[in-house]
């Protein structure tokens, strides 16, 4: 029988949410592999969850990162791929929709949204008032008349039961076992628009919260990836908790990106879930520049060996939440017995200006006489973040959970010594192979690896060496890639052969 010459339908995946570039840079491996992925991410507009931020070859940070304007930032050419859509919450769901934007919905969305705009630059205005209409908010958000008032100032124009293409679908959010209705009115608005725009996909992956979308709708098949929400979230007695576990319980398939989830999952009794890696832009910058940045350190700090610590700053020694906790204060103080013990090394620490304990880590470093041994940068997009890490001696990550984000796997993958608390035992289910990384738990375990990784160089080469063959054989985009895809096809054909049993049983 001769084949058919006709091409194979590329398979339609919508990704919704878009925190830390997850969807991102998943939708961005796939379509390089032949499937049709769109993101959507409305409303979400931070800095670190913009396509910007990963493929735009730039120095000068936009002055907002909570809502950056790339317009005044010199991008090199850069263009967002048309796959993204990123747009206020209402203009998104048009675009997603097909809709003519020059449609009598559209427009009136359009003016919808400058309201929304108004609320937020009042809700956003300066701290006083902030303060007083947060808490009128939060105040009157207990009342369900206002909670509806909210949820059709989120819908589409023309009524709640309205879709982009006006087609009469219904209104109301399905209510999920083990969910209040109350917990779903805020998406009564909108979830006939969104029924119309998944009808369009063959399958949706849901990162976070954002996994609720597909399960309100009643829109299978659909994956649930989680960055960090499964571990705490779920188990909360809230509106929040009870959606988020009932999207992980009802998802043809969990993600599960922080090994140590797995004890969540487990909890949660989920049908089936995977670990995927956290994934990494592969995307090398130019090296020219490497070489003049670590100099330039170099004479900045009077350093010999160069420690780029990243990681938000969050510790606090009488909470250590598993939810923010970086455990800083532990890198910190070993770094500081390495720069006081080893007279021989100039040690040197370049860390981010960022997250909720700043002033607290300004202090310690004060205690311990080494401020004069750090530099504070500001937050670095992916280039500008692969130079640094290539300018440096060595890379930590975080010190209390004993897992680890994308920052451990990118630091491995440029051949960089990597510190951090690492919870083997948490992890024996992923990797068949643990990293090659510097394994402290306490101050003197991370002041004797820096102490070792500079009186030995052979040991120094080795590890660089197995560090970037580590990241090639279990973290590369190649393995990301062959788990989405089985996990795409498995959810899919389940669902096909179900729907075929239901026919032939009706």
């Amino acid at each position: 029988m001769p084949q058919s010459s006709e091409p194979t339908k590329a398979i339609r995946i919508l990704h919704i949410g878009n925190i830390a570039n997850n969807a991102y840079l998943n939708a961005k491996i796939l379509n390089e592999r032949g499937f049709e992925c769109v993101v959507a991410a409305p409303d979400y507009t931070h800095i670190m969850g913009c396509p910007e931020w990963e493929d735009a070859d730039f120095h000068t940070l936009p002055e907002d990162q909570n809502d950056p304007d790339w317009s005044k930032i010199d991008l090199q050419g850069f263009v967002r791929p048309d796959w993204f859509v990123n747009e206020p919450l209402l203009r998104s769901l048009i675009t997603l929709s097909g809709e003519d934007s020059q449609s009598p919905i559209a427009i009136q969305a359009r003016r919808r949204e400058s309201i929304r705009g108004l609320l937020r630059r009042i809700r956003d205005g300066a701290r006083p008032i902030r303060w007083v209409v947060n808490r009128i908010l939060k105040y009157l958000s207990r009342y369900r008349t206002v909670n509806r008032i909210k949820s059709r100032l989120f819908a589409m124009p023309g009524g709640t039961s309205a879709t982009p293409s006006g087609n009469s679908l219904p209104a109301q959010a399905l209510v999920p076992d083990g969910v209040e209705a109350e917990d779903v009115v805020p998406w009564n608005g909108v979830v006939g628009s969104w029924q119309a725009i998944l009808e369009q996909y063959d399958l949706v992956i849901g990162y976070g919260l954002d996994g609720l979308l597909p399960l309100i709708c009643g829109r299978h098949p659909y994956l649930a990836f989680e960055h960090g929400t499964i571990r705490a979230f779920p188990f909360e007695d809230t509106p929040r908790g009870r959606l988020c576990a009932a999207t992980y319980r009802e998802a043809d398939g969990v993600f599960v990106t922080n090994c140590d989830n797995r004890i969540a999952a487990e909890r949660l009794g989920l049908k089936r879930y995977r670990f995927i890696p956290h994934p990494v832009n592969e995307r090398l910058p130019e090296s020219g520049g490497v070489s003049e940045l670590r100099q330039s350190i170099q004479d900045e700090l009077q350093a010999d060996f160069l420690v780029f610590h990243p990681s938000r700053q969050h510790w606090e020694p009488e909470v250590r939440s598993p939810n923010w906790e970086k455990g800083n204060d532990v890198l910190i103080r070993g770094f500081a017995k390495a720069a006081t013990t080893n007279s021989d090394v100039r040690f040197g620490l370049i860390m981010v200006r960022w997250g909720q304990t700043l002033d607290a880590t300004y202090q310690l470093l004060d205690e311990l006489g080494i401020s004069d041994r750090v530099k504070w940068i500001d937050p670095l997009p992916h280039l500008r973040m692969s130079e640094m890490i290539l300018a440096c001696d060595a890379v930590a990550d975080q010190f209390y959970l004993g897992a680890f984000g994308s920052l451990t796997p990118k630091g491995l993958m440029l051949g960089r010594p990597v510190l951090l608390k690492l919870d083997e035992d948490l992890h024996d289910w992923a990797f068949d192979e643990m990293p090659p990384v510097m394994n402290t738990a306490t101050p003197s375990e991370v002041a004797d690896a820096l102490a070792n990784l500079t009186t030995d160089p052979r040991k120094y080469a080795a590890i660089a060496e197995s560090s970037r063959d580590w990241y090639q054989r279990h973290h590369s985009n190649e393995r990301i890639a062959r788990i989405l895809i089985e996990e795409i096809e498995h959810a899919a054909g389940s669902r096909t052969i179900e729907a075929d049993q239901t026919r032939a049983t009706s």
